[in-house]
């Protein structure tokens, strides 16, 4: 899986670590799309939402946002 993000704008989050949250949403996105769907193609999502949990790390925040790009490209709202 090649996940290409062109920008992501994480308002009022410090100490932020692009690597570990990089490594988590590649992880997560392909064990999502390899356990819950077959999307093919190009996935394209314009903006994602969502609310973060107090101080959580870059890891944490990689596996949310991975979440919420594959609720919108699957059209599911599951809990993963």
């Amino acid at each position: 899986m090649d996940v290409q993000i062109e920008a992501i704008s994480l308002n009022g989050v410090t100490g932020f670590d692009q690597d570990r949250f990089s490594a988590a949403l590649n992880g997560e996105l392909g064990r999502l799309a390899a356990t819950y769907a077959s999307i093919g193609g190009t996935w394209r999502v314009a903006q994602v939402d969502l609310e973060l949990a107090f101080q959580a790390d870059s890891a944490a925040i990689g596996v949310q946002v991975a979440r919420a790009i594959f609720a919108q490209v699957s059209g599911s709202a599951g809990s993963w």
